[in-house]
């Protein structure tokens, strides 16, 4: 399948991210999340290459079919996203099983290793938590707030926002690590139990 399209909206969301091409502190390892930027640039390329799987596989051939040609593809995609349902796992089993086997539309044209399409699991469950947690609270797609690091996360006090806000601070709706959310280690888990399902 040849990659006829590629998400906008999906390049913005990464640029925001640690080691995106807007994180002021690219440079800082030791300032981001993780420390490791290796892990960080290898989501972008995956969160990157599923959109546009999405798009390619998914979006664009319903569209064809029900003959609209002014069909917003990224707002399709991340509409897919936001909403985990019973095709979910297909969605993640083809995009995975396009990786191994070098498919461009999903990010490449060699195949990869299998411990490569392992490790893309993680970063997959972020991005649906991710995406899931901001859809469900009505915020933005992407916190550029990733303070306190150590802490679960959780929405912010009204009376902290409008401070941030009084001052000019650029700053996002929630506070703690992402990672540390109850719904993204309820992904962790399952990436643990449904390993070798997920290939």
């Amino acid at each position: 399948m040849k990659l006829e399209w590629r998400s906008s909206k999906m390049k913005e969301v990464v640029s925001e991210l640690p080691f995106g091409c807007k994180d002021p502190h690219a440079g800082t390892e030791t300032s981001r999340q993780g420390r490791k930027k290796a892990k960080w640039t290898h989501s972008h390329r995956v969160y990157t290459s599923f959109a546009n799987f999405l798009g390619n596989a998914v979006i664009l051939p319903a569209a064809k079919v029900a003959q609209n040609n002014d069909v917003d593809v990224d707002a399709g995609v991340f509409k897919l996203l936001r909403c985990m349902t019973t095709a979910t796992p297909h969605y993640l089993w083809a995009f995975l099983d396009s990786r191994r086997l070098g498919h461009a539309v999903a990010g490449g044209s060699r195949p990869i290793k299998m411990s490569t399409v392992r490790n893309d699991m993680k970063p997959l469950g972020f991005l649906f938590a991710h995406v899931t947690l901001s859809a469900a609270d009505g915020s933005a797609l992407v916190y550029p707030d990733y303070r306190s690091r150590g802490k679960p996360f959780c929405t912010k006090m009204g009376v902290e926002t409008q401070f941030e806000l009084s001052v000019g601070a650029d700053t996002g709706t929630h506070g703690g690590d992402p990672m540390k959310h109850q719904v993204v280690k309820n992904f962790k888990r399952d990436e643990q139990r449904n390993a070798r399902a997920a290939g």
